[in-house]
């Protein structure tokens, strides 16, 4: 996204408008269901004279799609996609055409017979690649929560307090029977779905290399042959789940990709305290800073940037993270709540 992002404002009036799009939803309804009626909506907010019209008004030369999922123990799961429309055209142009493509979109999905507030969905015009990385580092824990709030039913519980991604899930699914079926529902739901997919028209536009699939951007059918990346010994696996690191190991796969299993076993056997060589327990190397030490480096972020106290403590942690990998330690954060304290204070 960050490459399409930079090619997109090497043009002088070139624009990218991200929508958030999200459907209300309740405990119980299945997550392939909430993804079936998203996509369906989406894709008809992008089909006919209307959107041909606007295609053309707007010079619009692309459309990159990128599916999230979180589940909410009171609400059950959350579908949302986040839409980026590039274009030609001003910053106030841009905003008129994220707006109406959700009204749009809106309209679809009360066609379908389902409802959606429009307070629920997001627009925002990306100005820069630090708007670009703060609107995709939110995700759904945007700054106000309307989106979560309003999507789900009436609760004025805090998403970010209850809402779990799915590897957390799969975390959590160890011993737990309930966590592991939602695993597996998850697992069904999203099999063969792609996030960002650059297709053959947005790369001739822009001068880059091209995804394969240009026919159903946002999905791709299942290899014929799946092969495992690699393997972990089932103490090295127990030992990630236990310290709640699985999902990083597993992040680092889906960046890294199969090619590179050798850094990610690496990781794993570092998080999961052995000794890369042997795969034998080794003294742990941490990086564990005191909840003092971030909140001092916070507050010196939000005296540079002017951003809100909980986006300076992110920063702040992704600083001491970003450490802690750049010279191979386990990154121990301190408690969220306490430095959250003493930035307030």
């Amino acid at each position: 996204m960050a490459e399409v992002f930079d090619h997109v404002k090497g043009f002088s009036n070139g624009q990218m408008v991200m929508a958030t799009l999200t459907v209300r939803h309740s405990r119980g309804q299945g997550l392939a269901d909430l993804r079936k009626v998203v996509q369906a909506a989406s894709r008809k907010a992008r089909q006919g004279a209307p959107w041909a019209r606007r295609k053309k008004q707007h010079g619009i030369f692309g459309v990159i799609s990128a599916p999230e999922v979180t589940f909410s123990r009171s609400n059950g799961w959350h579908f949302h996609i986040h839409t980026a429309l590039l274009l030609r055209g001003t910053g106030a142009e841009a905003q008129d055409l994220g707006e109406w493509f959700v009204r749009r979109y809106l309209e679809a999905i009360q066609a379908a017979g389902y409802s959606a507030l429009l307070d629920g969905q997001d627009v925002a015009v990306i100005r820069s690649e630090e708007k670009l990385a703060e609107y995709i580092a939110k995700g759904v824990g945007r700054t106000r929560d309307v989106a979560w709030e309003m999507a789900g039913q009436a609760t004025k519980k805090a998403r970010s307090k209850e809402g779990l991604h799915p590897f957390e899930i799969l975390e959590l699914a160890s011993g737990d029977d309930g966590m592991k079926a939602l695993w597996l529902e998850y697992a069904a739901a999203m099999k063969g779905v792609r996030s960002c997919v650059v297709s053959p028209a947005i790369a001739a536009a822009l001068g880059i290399e091209a995804d394969e699939d240009e026919e159903r951007p946002g999905e791709e059918p299942p290899p014929e042959e799946e092969q495992a990346a690699g393997y972990l010994r089932r103490d090295i696996w127990n030992t990630l789940m236990s310290r709640k690191r699985a999902s990083t190991v597993l992040a680092a796969l889906e960046d890294f990709g199969a090619d590179r299993w050798t850094d990610v076993e690496r990781l794993a056997l570092e998080l999961a305290g052995h000794a890369a060589e042997t795969g034998e327990p080794a003294r742990t190397r941490e990086h564990a800073p005191s909840a003092w030490t971030v909140a001092a480096r916070a507050d010196e972020v939000r005296q540079q940037s002017g951003c809100s106290g909980g986006e300076a403590v992110r920063t702040a942690m992704d600083r001491e993270r970003g450490h802690a990998v750049a010279f191979g330690l386990t990154f121990r954060p301190p408690p969220l709540r306490m430095v959250l304290e003493l930035v307030a204070a």
